[in-house]
């Protein structure tokens, strides 16, 4: 989502006995690998003032089970180590909230944002006081992002973490009547407690209760950051499916929940981002060809196979959808290109009953050559390809994605690499943090400025321009992707 700054070894002489009875011991740990979460190839990162760092500490999950349980019931087992598994990715994920908690601020000094890449290893079980409950002891290792000042000049550190010991019930544990003093005021349903959990927040019950919310000591090591990288220029310049055209997609979500879909909300933060915008490419030179106000289209009323552009043939209804597309001839080393950026504000809320979003954002990944969002992440459901029901992006084209959302380094970054086959054609640019709307505009054309002026920028200029156009910060933007591009001025 998208904030709203109103509310914001050890073998030495064994004998041939002692290794079988070794192996055999220990063969169940190296098996029961099941509750991992593999973690993908190692793509680059660049941070202006974020890292990528090595994260890894020992967590103990209680779960539920009338039967009895051991490790080898754990390996042997599918439906106990389904339960399993759901249950520490439950825990895992309070980590999104915690890292950007006031408390977690106050205890390790610096916020950062856990990455979806992370595998588990189970080590041990043990009967819990409480009744028909267990308690597995794991390792993690996995990834996360922070400010960069937050080694120093040391190789490692170790910090302090505060997870749910028992995450199905702890948000019950921590209200207080019909209040949760443990989370955000307005988004405080149980769905939303994991990211917005905060043992700091003022009557909060578990800041002080280690046996709810144990204390975890854990280590941080540096990930090398990428030094120097350019986006693939001679593509997105060139032929790269669109002849002449460099076609790019923003999209501007709305920040408040609209009353209804059929009425736009002029005072809405996204709506100012969307025209400043638009009269910013304006006066850049940019000539408006196509517009559309407080529209609306049914999927239904449009076939798939056609486009939304020239000699689109649908029925129009009235929305709170706007929409412009802009271009301009611009040079590129001598080369002529057409410039052509379509601008859409949108109701881009996964459960909308508007599709007007998914039908451009769909068209978008087939045919624009960079796509920016400017927008709430919803919590990771927003621009899920899952949720969106896209399985592919396609692998031939080259593109280039900013997510200008909330945390989105968590949330969309292996889903669209995965997607697109990998890292040779994408890149993306990701927020570490909670980004906010009244910057948008600003982020909007301190990186859409680089395609306007058709400069060959690094990403790392690229990156920071974004950081320096925002209000506040750092927000660790980085870019992820960009190991394997071959293109150099």
């Amino acid at each position: 989502m998208k904030g709203n700054r109103k509310k914001n070894s050890f073998l030495k002489s064994l004998t041939i006995s002692t290794l079988k009875n070794f192996f055999k011991k220990y063969l169940i740990l190296f098996a029961v690998f099941f509750l991992s979460f593999p973690i993908a190839s190692s793509f680059s990162y660049y941070g202006r003032y974020a890292v990528e760092t090595k994260l890894t500490f020992k967590g103990e999950v209680e779960f539920y089970s009338k039967k009895r349980v051991t490790l080898k019931s754990v390996q042997s087992n599918k439906r106990l180590k389904n339960h399993i598994q759901k249950t520490i990715k439950k825990q895992i994920d309070h980590l999104m909230g915690y890292f950007q908690s006031t408390y977690a601020l106050n205890t390790i000094g610096f916020k950062g944002s856990p990455s979806e890449d992370y595998k588990t290893k189970p080590l041990s079980v043990k009967k819990s006081r409480s009744k028909n409950h267990w308690v597995l002891t794991y390792v993690f290792d996995g990834k996360a992002t922070f400010e960069k000042k937050i080694f120093g000049s040391k190789k490692s550190i170790k910090i302090s973490l505060r997870l749910p010991k028992n995450p199905k019930t702890i948000y019950k544990i921590s209200k207080k009547g019909h209040r949760n003093l443990c989370t955000d005021e307005e988004y405080d349903s149980e769905e939303d407690f994991f990211y917005f959990w905060d043992l700091s927040k003022k009557g909060c019950s578990l800041e002080n209760d280690f046996k709810n919310v144990p204390l975890i000591k854990a280590t941080l090591k540096p990930l090398k950051n990428t030094r120097w990288s350019y986006p693939e220029y001679d593509k997105i310049y060139g032929d790269n499916g669109n002849g002449k055209d460099l076609i790019i997609y923003t999209f501007f979500g709305y920040m408040d929940s609209l009353k209804d879909t059929d009425t736009p909300n002029k005072r809405d933060e996204s709506y100012k981002a969307f025209q400043k915008v638009k009269n910013s490419l304006i006066e850049r030179g940019m000539e408006t060809i196509k517009q559309e106000s407080a529209f609306r289209i049914f999927p239904e009323d449009v076939p798939y196979s056609k486009h939304f552009g020239e000699n689109e043939n649908f029925v129009i209804y009235d929305g709170s959808n706007y929409t412009s597309t802009l271009t301009k001839k611009v040079r590129f080393r001598g080369k002529s290109v057409n410039l052509k950026i379509h601008l859409l504000l949108s109701d881009t809320d996964i459960n909308s009953d508007d599709d007007t979003f998914r039908y451009f954002y769909e068209k978008a990944l087939r045919t624009a050559d960079i796509i920016e969002y400017e927008g709430h992440s919803g919590l990771g459901a927003n621009l899920s390809l899952e949720k969106l029901e896209i399985s592919k992006l396609s692998k031939k084209k080259y593109q280039l994605y900013f997510f200008n959302a909330c945390s989105t380094y968590n949330y969309f970054n292996n889903e669209y690499l995965k997607a697109k086959g990998g890292p040779k054609n994408l890149d993306i640019i990701l927020s570490g943090l909670p980004t906010y709307g009244d910057s948008a505009s600003n982020n909007s054309l301190a990186f859409l400025d680089n395609f306007i002026e058709a400069k060959s920028l690094t990403f790392q200029t690229i990156v920071s321009r974004i950081e320096d156009s925002s209000d506040g910060g750092p927000y660790l933007y980085s870019v992820v992707g960009d190991h394997d591009n071959a293109w150099k001025p």
